[in-house]
């Protein structure tokens, strides 16, 4: 795998806040008239209407269901009430998302910004040009002049910045790339499977796919090649 396809790397930022805005501003409008109308045409009532002139110019009624002018009120308090809830949700997520996907693409130009354990952005004014997400023991990938380690929550350098990449921890360890060539470390920053391999991927449920020698393998994460691809 190519560094320009990890996973903090390739993140795309495209979202239309000014669309959002609209769409809520107009539904808050359009749709309580709509519920109201339902209401209005729904619940009918009854009513005398003239139909005609009868003897000696009297007029003539009959009764009839009209429109109702009181439940499209009921409707349209209820529809402008249930829009505004969900409006509020739906602008609420929408701008958590937008925030996000914001600082995952200032990851990408390099501005200095994180994702905490709890998901929430962070500015972080630092001395690193790229902050990585924190994993859910508080670890982050950094860069500085071009190499990468880690650091904690508190901006401590955990594992120092000697390598050409790294990947973020996945099950206890890390891809890290040093002098064109893949290995893993562990938390503490030592070497847990030996920096020789050509390329390296993270683990999942316990297993990584990398490449040594030329051939594809399929190591645990004590570094033993269970199968060969």
């Amino acid at each position: 795998m190519s560094d320009n396809n990890r996973p903090y790397s390739n993140y795309v930022s495209r979202v239309f806040p000014g669309f959002i805005e609209f769409f809520l501003w107009f539904s808050i409008i359009v749709i309580p008239i709509v519920v109201g109308i339902l209401f209005g045409t729904h619940w009918l009532v009854e009513k005398e209407v003239v139909t005609g002139m009868g003897l000696a110019g009297k007029p003539l009624y009959k009764t009839a269901e009209v429109f109702s002018w009181g439940y499209f009120l009921l409707g349209y308090v209820l529809g402008f009430i249930g829009t505004f809830i969900l409006n509020i949700l739906t602008y609420g997520s929408m701008t958590l998302i937008i925030d996000i996907k914001t600082s995952l693409a200032n990851l990408e130009k390099g501005i200095p910004s994180s994702t905490n354990t709890k998901d929430e952005i962070t500015a972080t004014k630092t001395k690193y040009d790229f902050v990585g997400n924190y994993d859910n023991n508080g670890l982050a990938p950094v860069r500085l002049n071009g190499k990468y380690g880690f650091i904690n929550e508190k901006e401590k350098e955990i594992i120092p910045t000697i390598y050409d990449y790294a990947l973020p921890f996945q099950e206890e360890l890390a891809a890290v790339k040093l002098d064109n060539k893949w290995g893993y470390v562990n938390k503490s920053g030592k070497v847990a499977i030996p920096i020789e391999l050509d390329d390296a991927n993270s683990f999942i449920n316990g297993i990584a796919k990398v490449k040594y020698k030329g051939e594809l393998e399929i190591i645990n994460r004590n570094g033993e090649i269970i199968k060969t691809t």
